[in-house]
């Protein structure tokens, strides 16, 4: 298992991007947080409020075919527990180029709706920083 992090400069981003790609491409896995936005993002909607998600997880999902598996995990006092969705696949029509960039936002689209839906059925689930999140976007500029 290996650990990488975004943080950083743009440069940095695009190492652990290829990095990942590479991963993929060897039919291995990766975990990314989408909820951890230091680059490039997709807005969702989430709860009725517009939610920002790092658009690397996507991105990848559109480039290499993979599905993103939505997680959530928190602790309990039995020790971890982790929730996994349905996995989602990008858009890909037989016979016809895909537009990577409506496959991501559609993957963003139901990442959030998964996530809504797992937050309506646990509301004791929702982070401060989600929340936060939600309700004081940061600054488009």
């Amino acid at each position: 298992m290996e650990s990488i992090t975004t943080e950083g400069a743009d440069q940095q981003r695009a190492a652990v991007f290829y990095r990942a790609k590479q991963q993929l491409d060897g039919g291995r896995f990766v975990a990314m947080a989408v909820d951890v936005v230091r680059g490039a993002w997709i807005e969702a909607t989430c709860l009725g409020r517009p939610l920002r998600l790092a658009r690397g997880a996507f991105a990848l999902s559109a480039l290499t075919g993979a599905p993103i598996v939505p997680l959530v995990s928190r602790w309990s006092r039995r020790g971890p527990h982790v929730v996994a969705g349905e996995p989602l696949r990008p858009m890909h029509r037989a016979g016809h180029a895909t537009d990577s960039r409506a496959s991501e936002q559609a993957l963003a689209r139901a990442t959030a709706a998964w996530l809504e839906r797992y937050l309506l059925g646990a509301p004791a689930e929702l982070s401060l920083g989600l929340l936060l999140g939600l309700l004081c976007p940061p600054d488009p500029g």
